[in-house]
């Protein structure tokens, strides 16, 4: 009898009978069995007017040219070079058994040629029936396996499907949810959050911030699980607005958006700066100002109030007084004791920290040099307001303020043991106080940040 080829799906010469018709519209998918030294093909087209049953307009049964291998389909015990079928619709699908014939045994490759006019989401599978594995045709162009020599007609299965994807639904709202600064957070998205009723089918899940921005650094997301966890501190406390998706194979997704409220544990102010020790003669007048940047608290929208007392938390003695406008203690030194003195800062909450300083008071003793005299500078580090303090005052004594080149920005002649001086209209950094009298120079360095 006669076989019959469309012109549209062959051609001769070249080793090659297959013709290449890109934008004909029939469906083809080419196959090859190569090794080093042999090759053959088959052609699997989808055209209108073709049956699943052999049809002589379209099909094409595989002649014996080549002794050495031949590659083809196979349809009721025949051997087909081109086999055809009606167009695929979405959901079809189709199973073509498909053998080869051998006179050397070793390794051999079936190799796509081509998959052309066919939808995306028509998905091409090879099915190794001895192995029973399946391998994606779409993704791995080729299959390499072992075989003896013969005739193997049962070996390998072409699976056609025309999938239609379905994408993935949000089923089940996420809830909003609550974290708490300090403590550790754990949430697992519900198994049921999102469903895709494609059963061959993936989901990924993704957490961003609902503007599409990565996850604050304190909240990890696990996709494999779905679950959130971290532990958020201070800084993140308020609202977070967290967007989930879940994306399928093809990229289509579903996605939701809940919140989550990080609430505030309150902290006590904390300590950032230091009270030096200082010094003062029975009779002389005590004036320090408790520095404005002493502590902090970390609480957005809380604030602190200072009391001054001893650090037993006994009252200050009588002498010396506690402004709590100005942050200021002051009076005349009294007695020959040393004081231990607690500034505290309380918050809104009750919750407190202190700094504690050691005042001495020492009775007057007729110091009447330098080297026999104790020099207090405070506050320092300062913001440009500080005092000098000497256990004496003399004609002889002098005080120059000099900035870190050596420079002389300041001259003063003390008139008490306690000067004030102010050098606030100047840049901040390091200066040096140099006291002189008569022949004897101390030289103390101060801070100043404004």
């Amino acid at each position: 009898g006669n076989v019959t080829y469309n012109n549209n799906m062959r051609r001769i010469g070249n080793g090659q009978f297959f013709k290449n018709a890109t934008n004909d519209g029939v469906g083809r998918i080419r196959l090859t069995l190569t090794n080093d030294n042999l090759y053959n093909e088959l052609l699997i087209a989808f055209i209108d007017g073709a049956h699943d049953d052999f049809d002589n307009l379209y099909d094409g049964k595989k002649l014996e040219g080549n002794d050495n291998i031949a590659f083809y389909s196979t349809l009721e015990e025949e051997h087909y070079a081109i086999q055809s079928f009606a167009p695929l619709k979405p959901y079809d699908g189709k199973s073509v058994g498909l053998g080869y014939k051998l006179t050397g045994s070793g390794e051999y490759t079936i190799n796509v040629k081509e998959i052309e006019n066919l939808m995306p989401d028509v998905r091409v599978y090879l099915k190794d029936i001895l192995l029973d594995s399946m391998i994606d045709l779409r993704q791995v162009n080729s299959y390499t396996f072992t075989t003896n020599a013969g005739t193997f007609d049962n070996r390998f299965e072409l699976i056609i499907n025309y999938f239609v994807n379905h994408s993935p639904i949000l089923v089940n709202f996420v809830p909003d949810v609550t974290a708490t600064e300090d403590l550790n957070f754990e949430y697992r998205l519900a198994e049921n959050t999102f469903m895709d009723e494609d059963l061959d089918d993936q989901i990924t899940l993704n957490a961003t911030l609902s503007g599409g921005e990565a996850l604050p650094a304190w909240l990890k997301f696990d996709a494999a699980s779905g679950a959130f966890s971290g532990i958020p501190e201070n800084d993140d406390v308020g609202t977070l607005v967290i967007e989930v998706s879940a994306t399928d194979k093809s990229g289509e997704s579903a996605r939701d958006v809940f919140i989550v409220n990080v609430l505030n544990v309150n902290d006590a102010p904390e300590l950032i700066g230091s009270i030096p020790d200082q010094e003062i003669e029975a009779g002389n007048n005590y004036e320090y100002i408790i520095p404005a940047g002493l502590f902090r608290d970390v609480d957005a929208g809380d604030s602190i109030s200072l009391s001054v007392k001893l650090a037993d938390g006994s009252n200050l003695p009588a002498w010396l007084n506690y402004d709590e406008d100005n942050r200021k203690l002051y009076g005349t030194a009294e007695g020959n004791q040393v004081l231990n003195i607690a500034v505290t800062a309380t918050d809104k909450s009750g919750a407190s920290t202190s700094e504690t300083y050691q005042l001495t008071v020492k009775s007057i003793t007729g110091i009447s040099s330098l080297s026999e005299s104790k020099v207090n500078i405070y506050p320092n580090p300062t913001n440009g307001k500080f005092i000098i303090q000497t256990g004496f005052i003399s004609d002889e004594m002098h005080i120059s303020i000099k900035d870190s080149k050596g420079k002389t920005i300041k001259e003063i002649k003390p008139q008490s043991k306690n000067t004030d001086v102010d050098i606030s209209n100047y840049a901040s950094g390091i200066y040096f106080i140099e006291i002189s009298n008569n022949d004897e120079v101390k030289v103390h360095k101060i801070t100043l940040n404004k």
